[in-house]
Order: structure tokens, then C-alpha cells, then sequence
């Protein structure tokens, strides 16, 4: 008896174990497949990126060295085992025939003609899918070729920049190398701005060298004497530590300040720097809190948002050097088409929507957001600009008497009445601009004085040019933004975003 407990116990315990393999072990199956999953998806992405660059397609072949690997087994085993295999096991299911002749008494035997056409048919099928898993291989090794070439193009990215004031020439050689084996687009529109701008510096400081004169202490190659402006915003000038920011011309102005393009020369790329209004430096708290949401907004990197670049203090004035963007702000572009499309507009505000709960999630609120702050891209993108910067220049003791946080046509009740704007005030202005989208109009027109009256006596708009144009869920949502009390609007800019989306696949 106790031999066969001792056995019993012995036999659960065996198939204890084999149960934790097994789990173990597909376990292990999953991660793996998850794992070949990822990288058969990020691989299939550079595809099209690695496709326009030869130099790393040769780097790709060559470097390969599983692929090869694979390569090798594969043409030994299609030559060898696999032949062979193929023929023992037709031969078991076709076995050789057997003709009689003269009685029985000659007996030859012979092959089973299906053998030959099938034996070519199993033979292609392998060959075909030793092809793909070479192909798949090659495929999984594309990803780390991809790291090392960028790798490379940085390496020379960064010799070239230690040089490229001494040596421009070889300088932009550097560059192009590395613009050979750069796949990142973000990567190469830097190589490209640099190599271009290096290429003007080379071409001037020909143009205005003279040989018969040749200057007593010669500059290096490339280098510029930069001479400071005592007015910061005229064009030439310079901003910035060591003259980073050379101003090139004045964009326009708003109520947040004044905006040029500028170069970065540090960086050889167009920014747009924005001259702060005054008064930031009256105030030593007022400076630190600045700085402190200054860092918050630098934190915004979203498609859809200015990217903000530095914040720079020249004589007691704030510039902050954002994202330049080539195009027209909707401001302008729904004054001119009047109304757009329902379909165009769900679009452009479920892509706004996304990047103001983006920002949100990250405790950065608008607080004056309007279709004049979002710059439209020539490939129709919006980028939401001016984030935090209303609460950055209210927080300025010189700010003007009487001075709202906003803009009167899209500011929330709330802020009418002088009230902490929280992201609901964001939502209330999406509101009015998706209704202005659609409508070409705005809820609220008159006098700058009767629009902040009527929104402080809690006026609601009119949702008359809404009905019977528009889904009735795409009114109710509309009219819900814009609701008196923040109560009773959307929680927050992603229940918008979704709702926006669902009637956007309704439509379609």
C-alpha cells in the first residue's frame, strides 16, 4: 500500500510538473509570436521609407546575415533531405507496379507515372516556401539595419557639425552622407535645411570676398560677423544666445505679440519667433511662474500642435521660438469660404479635438483657443498654436486694465464673468467653432460690449441655422458644448473627439 501511495503520489506530482511546462511553455509560444508580430509590423512600415534610399537597401542585402544563413540551409536542404524525403514518401503512397509476361514467368516493375508530376508539384511548393521564408527573414533584419544606418547618419550628422565652420565644404559632404543613410523624414528635413543653408552661407561669403583684398585677419570659411541690432524686430537682427535667431521678416500680430521668421542658426531651420507682449519682467514671481509654464508648453509634441521650441529673454522681453508652418490660420480660410462641408469640418475638429485632450491630459489648458489660432497646413492639417499662452501673458501684473482672458466671440461664460477657464471653457469655444464651421456665422454677433453682456446673462444661441441642415446628433452635440453651465457639457475633449467620430462614421 504505501509503495502504491508513493507511486500515486510520484505519477501527480510528474503530471503536476508537466502541466507548469506546458503553461510555461506557451506561455513562451505567445510572447514569442507577439514578439515576431511587433517585428513583422515595424518592419513592414520601413518598407516604403527604406525604398527611397539605396545606400541602406545595399547595407540591408549585404548585412543580412541570417538571411544568408537561412539562404544556405535552404538551397542544402532542397538539394539534399527534402528530394529525398519527398521521394521515400511516394514511394510508400505509389508503390511500384508490377507487369507479368509469359506467364509469370518475366516480371518487371516500374514506377507509377503520377509520381513524376507530383514529385515536380511538392518540389515547387517547398521551393516556393523556402523563397518566402528567405523573403520573411530578410524582412525581420530590415529593422536593424535600419537603427545602424541612422546610427551612421548621426555620427556623421554630428562630425559635420563640430566642423562646419572651419571646413564647410567637407562639412556638407558629411551632411549628404548622412542624408544618404538617414530613413527618419524628421531627420532628413533637418539634413536637407542644413545642407541647403551651408550651401547659401558658401556661395555668399564668395560672392562678397574680394581676392585682390584680401582682409588682414581673415574669418574661417563659412563663419559670419553678425552684428547686434539695438531694435530686436527688424529684419537681419539677431535673438538669442551668441545670436541664434537671425529675424528674416515679419509674419503678423495678434494680441499675444508680434511673430517674425526667423533662422535657427544653430540648428539651420526656419522657426517662427513671437515677440511676447511687455511687462513679463516686472516681477520676480511673475518671472518664475512664467519660466515654470513656459516648461509645461515645451512638453507639448503632438501632430496636430505648434511644437514649441525655446523661450529666450532679451532686454527685459520673453520670445519663444516655435514650429514654423507653411499656410493660412482657419480663421481666415472659413472668412473666405464661408461655410465648409459637414464632412471636412467633423474632420478637421475631431483632429483638433485629439490634440486639445492631448494637452489637456497633460494639465495645459487653451483658454483663448479660436480658428485664428490653428494654422492650416498645405496638406490641410490643423495645428493648434498659442496653447497656455493667453494665461502666460495674463499673469503679467502690466496687463492692461479691464483686459479679458480671451477673445469676446469664443470665450465661455464663465470667462465673461471673469471666472478660472478650466477645460471646459476649451470645449465651449469648439462649440462655437464647429457651429461657425457649418454655418459660416458665429452664435454671437454685435458689438464687442452686447456679446460679453449676452453670454454674462447667460444667453443661449440661436440653433436656428443648425436645424434641418445638420444630423440631429451633430446638433445636440453642438448645442451641448455650448451649454451656459460647464456642468452641463462633455467632460472632456475626448468624449467630444468620440462623439464627433461616431457621427462622422454615420455620415459616411
Amino acid at each position: 500500500m504505501e509503495k502504491c501511495k508513493k507511486i500515486i503520489g510520484l505519477s501527480n506530482s510528474f503530471e503536476s510538473m508537466l502541466k507548469r511546462y506546458k503553461n510555461s511553455l506557451s506561455i513562451f509560444l505567445k510572447g514569442k509570436r507577439d514578439s515576431i508580430r511587433a517585428s513583422t509590423a515595424s518592419a513592414s512600415q520601413l518598407i516604403p521609407a527604406v525604398a527611397r534610399k539605396p545606400s541602406v537597401i545595399w547595407r540591408w542585402l549585404f548585412a543580412s546575415h541570417w538571411f544568408y544563413i537561412s539562404v544556405i540551409i535552404a538551397l542544402v536542404s532542397m538539394n539534399t533531405a527534402v528530394p529525398s524525403a519527398v521521394d521515400t514518401t511516394l514511394a510508400k503512397i505509389y508503390p511500384q507496379i508490377e507487369t507479368k509476361k509469359l506467364f509469370g514467368l518475366i516480371v518487371r516493375k516500374s514506377n507509377d507515372p503520377r509520381i513524376v508530376w507530383q514529385r515536380k508539384i511538392i518540389l515547387g511548393l517547398f521551393w516556393a516556401g523556402a523563397c518566402g521564408l528567405n523573403a520573411y527573414v530578410l524582412l525581420l533584419c530590415l529593422p536593424g539595419t535600419v537603427r545602424k544606418a541612422n546610427l551612421k547618419a548621426r555620427q556623421n550628422e554630428a562630425r559635420a557639425d563640430t566642423m562646419v565652420r572651419v571646413k564647410p565644404s567637407e562639412s556638407i559632404l558629411l551632411y549628404k552622407k548622412a542624408l544618404k543613410l538617414a530613413v527618419d523624414q524628421a531627420h532628413e528635413s533637418i539634413l536637407t535645411s542644413k545642407i541647403d543653408t551651408l550651401d547659401n552661407v558658401i556661395k555668399t561669403d564668395n560672392i562678397k570676398g574680394s581676392p585682390s583684398t584680401p582682409p588682414t585677419h581673415p574669418e574661417p570659411p563659412g563663419t559670419r560677423t553678425i552684428v547686434l541690432s539695438s531694435d530686436h524686430s527688424k529684419q537681419g537682427s539677431t535673438i538669442g544666445p551668441d545670436g541664434r535667431y537671425r529675424i528674416e521678416r515679419k509674419l503678423g500680430h495678434g494680441a499675444m505679440g508680434i511673430v517674425f521668421l526667423a533662422r535657427d542658426q544653430l540648428l539651420f531651420r526656419d522657426v517662427a519667433l513671437k515677440k511676447l507682449t511687455h511687462g513679463l519682467n516686472q516681477d520676480q514671481n511673475v518671472i518664475i511662474r512664467f519660466q515654470q509654464e513656459a516648461r509645461a508648453l515645451a512638453q507639448l509634441t503632438h501632430p496636430n500642435i505648434v511644437q514649441i521650441y525655446d523661450f529666450v529673454q532679451e532686454e527685459n522681453q520673453y520670445w519663444i521660438a516655435m514650429e514654423y508652418v507653411e499656410g493660412k490660420d482657419l480663421g481666415s480660410l472659413i472668412e473666405d469660404s464661408g461655410k465648409y462641408p459637414i464632412n471636412d469640418s467633423l474632420r478637421i475638429c475631431i483632429l483638433i479635438s485629439e490634440a486639445m485632450d492631448y494637452a489637456h491630459n497633460r494639465g495645459v489648458i487653451h483658454r483663448d483657443f479660436k480658428p485664428s489660432n490653428v494654422l492650416m497646413t498645405i496638406d490641410t492639417e490643423p495645428k493648434v498654436m498659442d496653447f497656455g499662452l493667453a494665461k502666460l501673458s495674463h499673469s503679467s501684473i502690466a496687463t492692461m486694465e479691464g483686459s479679458l482672458l480671451g477673445s469676446p466671440a469664443f470665450m465661455s461664460p464663465e470667462q465673461a464673468r471673469g471666472e478660472t477657464a478650466d477645460a471646459r471653457s476649451d470645449i465651449y469655444a469648439m462649440g462655437v467653432t464647429l457651429y461657425q464651421f457649418i454655418t459660416g456665422k458665429l452664435p454671437f454677433e454685435g458689438e464687442l460690449k452686447n456679446v460679453i453682456t449676452q453670454k454674462i446673462a447667460g444667453h443661449q444661441p440661436s440653433m436656428e441655422l443648425l436645424e434641418n441642415q445638420v444630423p440631429v446628433d451633430l446638433e445636440q452635440i453642438i448645442k451641448k458644448m455650448m451649454a451656459i453651465d460647464p456642468d452641463d457639457r462633455p467632460a472632456t475633449m475626448k468624449a467630444v473627439c468620440q462623439a464627433l467620430k461616431s457621427i462622422s462614421k454615420t455620415d459616411a
